[in-house]
């Protein structure tokens, strides 16, 4: 009986409830925890927010730097850790409208926005001209890259 009566003193108590509602934040950060250099937007997952990302660039008369990635890519991971906090590639992006695409959910929407990038799958690194919404001839990187590589990649943009 005293086993019960403490439970359920535990599950009232301020205590929990404040430990409850301190995890719930600490979900709620990392959620939302934004990845460098694409943060701006939150992650598009459907072909109608990728469209409405690029009209944003196009507003913005940016180039649109669209990062396709997804939770369960070994590589993308590994890139996140490595080549997007490049502090080189950090500053570069901000001249580029940022477009954060996640297939991580492979559905029906995922599927139909790959197809229109013409992807099979993450990672993928496209350039994509705001003022056409088409892509730019040779650009595209698929796969692992090195932070090098794509500080050129960017730097062939901001010369």
């Amino acid at each position: 009986m005293e086993i019960e009566d403490t439970a359920a003193q535990w599950d009232a108590s301020p205590s929990r409830r404040m430990l409850l509602g301190l995890a719930a934040s600490l979900v709620l950060a990392v959620i939302a925890c934004p990845q460098p250099g694409f943060a701006k937007g939150g992650p598009v997952r459907s072909l109608p927010h990728y469209m409405a990302a690029i009209a944003e660039a196009r507003r913005d008369r940016k180039i649109a730097v669209v990062k396709v990635s997804a939770d369960w890519c070994a590589i993308c991971r590994r890139l996140e850790r490595t080549v997007f906090i490049d502090r080189r590639i950090v500053e570069q992006l901000g001249e580029f409208s940022l477009i954060n695409v996640d297939v991580t959910a492979v559905d029906a929407a995922s599927k139909a926005l790959m197809q229109h990038l013409g992807i099979e799958g993450p990672p993928a690194l496209l350039f994509i001209n705001p003022a056409t919404g088409r892509e730019f001839s040779g650009t595209r990187m698929i796969g692992a890259f090195a932070a090098d590589d794509l500080v050129a990649r960017l730097e062939t943009f901001l010369s």
